[in-house]
C-alpha cells in the first residue's frame, strides 16, 4: 500500500472518530462504529503485512532475531485485526499477553465451546510469542534452519486469519 492510500486511511479514521465523538446514541452512531472497526480492522491487517515484509527482509539478510520478533508482531497485528473487526479490541488493553487472552476468549474453541479458530492455532501464537521473547531479551542467537520454519509458521497463521475474516458470517467485511 503506497504512502497516499494510508495517508487516505488515517485521514478517514480520523474523520469517523470525530464524528462517533459528536454523535448522539443512535442507529447512526452504531454505524459510525462498525465503520470506524473495520477502518481500524484494515490499518492493523495493513501493519501485520507490514511486518512480515520486514520479517522476510531480515531473513534474507541474516537479522534472525530481528526476523523472529517481526514475524511474532506481524501475527500481533493479525490478532488485533481479527478483535478489531468485531468491536473486541481496547484500545487500554493493549499488552501481549491482553490481547492474546482477549484473542482466546473470543474467537478459540475449547473442549466446550466451539469458536472459529481451532486449539492449536492459538499454540502455535504462544510458541512464537516465547521464540519472540527469546530473540529479544536472551542471550541466544538462531540460525537459518530455524528461522525458515517460524517465518513459514507466521505466514501460514496470516493466511488462515485472512480465511476467516473473509467468511462474513464471523466478521464485518474487512477486504
Amino acid at each position: 500500500m503506497s504512502n497516499e492510500e494510508k495517508k487516505k486511511l488515517i485521514n478517514l479514521l480520523a474523520d469517523l472518530e470525530a464524528q462517533f465523538s459528536t454523535e448522539k446514541q443512535t442507529k447512526e452512531k452504531q454505524d459510525i462504529k462498525k465503520e470506524l472497526n473495520k477502518t481500524m480492522a484494515r490499518i492493523h491487517w495493513l501493519k501485520s503485512q507490514e511486518s512480515l515484509e520486514v520479517a522476510e527482509f531480515c531473513y534474507c539478510e541474516g537479522y534472525y532475531d530481528n526476523c523472529i520478533s517481526r514475524s511474532y508482531y506481524a501475527v500481533y497485528q493479525g490478532l488485533a485485526t481479527v478483535l478489531k473487526a468485531n468491536g473486541h479490541f481496547n484500545e487500554k488493553s493493549r499488552k501481549h499477553n491482553m490481547v492474546t487472552d482477549n484473542f482466546m476468549t473470543n474467537y478459540v474453541s475449547t473442549s466446550d465451546r466451539k469458536k472459529i479458530f481451532d486449539p492449536d492455532f492459538a499454540k502455535k501464537i504462544e510458541y512464537l510469542r516465547g521464540l519472540r521473547i527469546f530473540a529479544d531479551y536472551k542471550s541466544i542467537f538462531f540460525d537459518s534452519d530455524d528461522i525458515s520454519v517460524i517465518l513459514d509458521e507466521a505466514k501460514n497463521l496470516l493466511g488462515c486469519i485472512k480465511e476467516k475474516l473473509k467468511d462474513k458470517t464471523n466478521f464485518m467485511e474487512v477486504f
